[in-house]
Parts: structure tokens; sequence; C-alpha cells
């Protein structure tokens, strides 16, 4: 059992870190809202709703997810933030298992990586939250 002054601060820096990463989500939908829907998309009939933490995504006649979870990683004590990926028709159905998540830090470092460079992808920089979104549009297609 954690000590009360320990548990109050860790519980406190966590509520921070909650708004911070729903912060760099939020910049990350509105990005790609932005840039794939509107009068000069990257990507034509690409369909986009925004309802609170869930980004639902048509493209080509099916339907992808994503969905902002803080998480806190076991082993450590601070939030992160997670987008966990659906591709299934049913989703929000209980037993829905993510296609894929990516998590990030503070910041809006993903452990992923930027093929070309091998740069960390962050989700609070343009090219890189175009790049990543392009990527999640080819594996709904090949799914």
């Amino acid at each position: 059992m954690l000590a009360t002054d320990k548990l109050i601060n860790d519980l406190n820096t966590n509520q921070k870190r909650a708004d911070q990463l729903f912060s760099k989500f939020n910049y990350f939908v509105n990005l790609i809202k932005d840039s794939f829907t509107g009068d000069q998309p990257i990507i034509k009939n690409v369909e986009i709703k925004v309802t609170g933490t869930l980004l639902e995504v048509s493209f080509c006649e099916k339907k992808m997810f994503l969905v902002f979870k803080p998480t806190i990683p076991q082993g450590q004590s601070y939030l992160k933030g997670s987008i966990e990926v659906y591709l299934n028709e049913d989703f929000p159905n209980q037993s829905s298992i993510p296609f894929k998540k990516i998590v990030f830090e503070q910041d809006g470092e993903t452990a992923l990586r930027m093929p070309s460079i091998n740069d960390p992808i962050n989700i609070n920089i343009d090219t890189h939250v175009i790049n990543l979104f392009l990527n999640l549009l080819n594996d709904l297609l090949i799914a």
C-alpha cells in the first residue's frame, strides 16, 4: 500500500498527465480531420466522425475506430496515452480486440519509427501524423 502523500502526489500528477495526453490526441484527431476532409483532402472519400475520445473512419466501405485511452504500463506509475485501433464493424463489442495499439509519451512520441529516417513517430508532428494515418488506412484495406 502506498503512503498517503505519495498516493496524493501520484494521483495529481496522473490527472495533469491525462489532460496533456488528451490534448495530444486532440491535436492528432484535428490534424487528421483537417487533412483528410474539407476542400482539398490528401485522399478523397475518407469519412471522419469524432465523438469525444473516439475517431471513426470510413474508407472504401470499411470502418476503423481509433480510441484514446490513458494507460499505466505494467511496472510504471505514470500515465501514457494510447490509441487503440479497431477494424471490426461490431465495435464497441465487449469482446473487441484492438488491431493495433499506439502508446505515446507526454510529448507525443511513440515507439513506432518513421521508415525512411528511423526517427520515432510523434503524434504531434504533422508529417508523422499523416504518414501514420496513411499507413492505418492501408492496414484497413488489407485487413
